[in-house]
């Protein structure tokens, strides 16, 4: 059983413990927050992709957006890579394996070392997930290029993405199209009324023009899924963190009790131990006497 000054050390530690939890957890929220932002940004660039859209549409209104996309051609799985993580990355691989006929013969990207470590004797293609906000536009870039829009675009078939995202206080899995846009969408983009009277001029080539916005569009989708991805993982950090600092809580408010009895005890033996010695002293005083 630890004596008094055992319990004492053991709450310095566990006191430094909790602000060590407490800095990562704010890090990890912070760095979740600036993915977030990150993510507004492509949401706003995509806004700006759909007016131009509108635009070809205007011009050309019969044009034709993409090829059919009947059969999934290609896939890109974002997984996660700092620590305390590891659930995530389960759910994108059970998400993937669950896809199964679906995803038979199709193309396959994988993004991060955890997943590429479960992958390696699998696929071949590799790319590193970003460790801050200023290396997502190189690696997204780095993922189009491999995915090679274009060829797809004329080929016919789509790309889809499987990431994390948080919804709420929850992550969970998701799974995104990104080319080519879904009919839906598209129709929904198309029925939007051109604010001017005067066609807008797309150049010479209306189609050419679409096949690259919607390649930009492909990007902001990309890009996007990189931010909720990584802000999915921070967020996971931090909620690991919190955990860990209620865990350390507990324990400290157990050790400050336990550290306040064993004061008292030893406050009492001291007092008793006083006691008696004076009880001795006042019995040898009163002999002499006599």
């Amino acid at each position: 059983m630890p004596n008094l000054s055992q319990v004492k050390r053991q709450i310095n530690t566990l006191s430094k413990m909790k602000s060590v939890v407490s800095s990562l957890k704010t890090m990890s929220a912070a760095a979740g927050a600036k993915f977030v932002k990150a993510a507004l940004s492509a949401d706003e660039f995509a806004a700006n992709l759909e007016l131009a859209m509108r635009a070809v549409f205007k011009a050309e209104p019969r044009i034709v957006a993409a090829a059919p996309d009947s059969v999934i051609k290609k896939v890109v799985l974002i997984g996660s890579d700092i620590g305390l993580v590891g659930k995530l990355n389960k759910g994108v691989v059970h998400h993937f394996e669950a896809m199964g006929s679906r995803v038979a013969g199709a193309e396959v990207i994988i993004c991060g070392r955890a997943l590429r470590a479960r992958y390696h004797q699998q696929f071949k293609q590799f790319m590193e997930m970003p460790k801050s906000v200023g290396r997502l536009a190189a690696v997204a870039e780095e993922i189009m290029l491999a995915l090679e829009v274009a060829k797809l675009a004329e080929s016919g078939g789509s790309i889809v993405i499987v990431h994390n995202v948080r919804s709420g206080g929850r992550i969970h899995v998701m799974e995104k199209k990104i080319f080519p846009i879904d009919d839906v969408k598209l129709n929904s983009i198309r029925s939007v009324p051109w604010a001017d009277k005067a066609i807008p001029d797309v150049g010479a080539n209306a189609s050419e023009t679409m096949a690259k916005i919607m390649a930009q569009y492909a990007y902001s989708r990309l890009f996007r899924a990189l931010c909720l991805s990584l802000e999915a993982e921070h967020i996971s950090r931090a909620q690991a963190m919190s955990r860990a600092g209620d865990n350390i809580d507990a324990r400290l408010h157990d050790k400050k009790i336990e550290y306040a009895l064993r004061s008292q005890e030893e406050t009492t033996l001291e007092l008793i131990d006083s006691f008696s010695g004076f009880k001795i002293v006042s019995r040898q005083d009163v002999s002499i006497v006599y």
